[in-house]
């Protein structure tokens, strides 16, 4: 995986945070 930028990490953690609720 390629490192990412401060912003695209944090937008990359609220994705997963958000697939998370959906499947939990």
């Amino acid at each position: 995986m390629h490192s990412l930028e401060g912003p695209e990490l944090v937008l990359q953690g609220q994705v997963t945070l958000g697939q998370v609720k959906l499947i939990a």
